[in-house]
């Protein structure tokens, strides 16, 4: 019987579930990676040990292992992205080693223009994002009849017609956004653009990418080994994050769980990925936040929409909390251990109870709830040796794979059930 292996960034994204997802593929012989939330703006890196490296959008982070992908119909697709990245791939690993990438018919697709519309209200407003269109494909979904990746398989005319609405009416979102006439600085709301925006879009189908029914989809996640890779972190869950700044997606492992079910596959285990402290790729609170970066994070640049990279100590207040919505974790992946100094610094406990429930509450409620959380707690210190044990403890939650550095080798997995 297959069985399959769920992960879950307990954290604000950036966790490692890129490198992590790889070694598990090493580790275990997995047949297949799926991704079962966000879209094309994932950033997962993967080393392998002989040097190859690839900062993983919509491709699964087995690729490089030889696991072949599927995205799910909760993960949003993008296109131009999915091409691009093919593309690179190719270079990377050899012809006879190719693996597949499947995608579920039922996923939504975010055009450019739902990009241009994000980066107009990014701009607008200051909400920060990374300007990929994610929470425009969401929120036009819910207005109209959104996009699916089906709708790519249309013979090509019948694809403008389903297309040229989505474009009319984010221009005209996009033009109330700026106050003026977006095609001005958005060249692609520009009439002369939109047959080559389909034909991107369109060019979907001939490219070796596979287009599954759902039912297909489960099925193949019926057959295969897998892992489960996730997006962002828990505690930018549409439900348990800490809203405004929080995404339009389950981040936790609800979707994951969703589809294991379906397939009637046996889960051997559901792993928390965490750092030895916490980061925050943009804006919203963080408790602790030191004042000056540690260090330059190389695959995390700042962009306009992002916005700068941020860092605070170790949290398990912050980690119990996403322990506790995430799912039934069983175990931690704990990255970035090759960092911790002598002694490392751990924040203080604070309570977060009162967000068990904030997703019954109005969004207003849920963002006063928000401006509550303290901006400092103080510190204690552990020493060097201990502080995976203080993980552990804190947690109340053993530790069965640990990372000191970025390569697939950097991994050590210990008590870890092989699928």
């Amino acid at each position: 019987m297959s069985k399959a292996i769920l992960t879950c960034d307990l954290g604000f994204g950036d966790s490692g579930k890129g490198t992590v997802v790889d070694a598990l593929a090493q580790h275990t012989r997995a047949d297949l990676v799926v991704r079962y939330c966000g879209g094309a703006q994932a950033a997962h890196n993967v080393v392998r040990d002989d040097g190859t490296h690839h900062t993983f959008s919509q491709w699964g982070s087995g690729s490089l292992a030889g696991c072949d992908t599927l995205l799910s119909r909760h993960v949003l697709v993008n296109p131009r992205y999915a091409l691009k990245e093919r593309k690179i791939l190719s270079t990377l690993i050899k012809p006879t080693e190719w693996p597949r990438l499947c995608i579920d018919e039922e996923a939504l697709v975010t055009t450019p223009w739902h990009m241009s519309v994000n980066r107009c209200r990014d701009t607008a407003l200051s909400h920060g994002s990374c300007g990929m269109g994610i929470g425009e494909t969401v929120r036009y979904s819910l207005k109209h009849e959104p996009v699916r990746v089906k709708h790519l398989k249309l013979p090509y005319n019948d694809l403008c017609d389903v297309l040229e609405p989505v474009r009319d009416r984010l221009k005209a979102e996009a033009d109330a956004l700026l106050g003026r006439d977006s095609s001005e600085e958005c060249e692609v709301f520009r009439l002369r653009c939109f047959n080559h925006v389909v034909q991107e879009m369109w060019s979907l189908r001939s490219s070796q990418i596979d287009i599954l029914s759902h039912g297909d989809a489960v099925d193949m996640v019926f057959q295969n080994n897998t892992i489960f890779e996730g997006s962002q972190g828990v505690m930018l869950d549409e439900d348990y994050g800490f809203h405004p700044h929080t995404t339009w997606a389950h981040t936790t492992l609800r979707n994951a769980e969703e589809l294991v079910a379906e397939a009637g596959v046996e889960v051997a285990q559901r792993l928390g990925i965490i750092r030895t402290y916490v980061t925050r790729h943009g804006a919203g609170p963080l408790v602790g936040e030191y004042f000056q970066r540690k260090k330059v994070e190389t695959h995390n640049a700042t962009n306009p929409w992002q916005q700068h990279w941020r860092e605070a100590p170790a949290d398990p207040s912050l980690w119990k909390y996403a322990l506790k919505h995430a799912g039934a974790v069983d175990s931690l992946a704990v990255t970035h251990t090759d960092v911790i100094s002598d002694p490392w610094v751990f924040q203080n406990p604070y309570p977060l109870d009162h967000f068990d429930y904030a997703h019954h509450l109005s969004l207003d409620e849920r963002e006063a709830l928000t401006k509550k959380l303290p901006a400092d707690v103080g510190t204690y210190q552990v020493p060097a040796q201990l502080v995976l044990a203080e993980i552990s403890e804190r947690l109340n939650c053993p530790i069965t794979l640990t990372s000191h550095g970025p390569r697939t080798g950097d991994k050590k997995i210990c008590a870890f059930p092989e699928t």
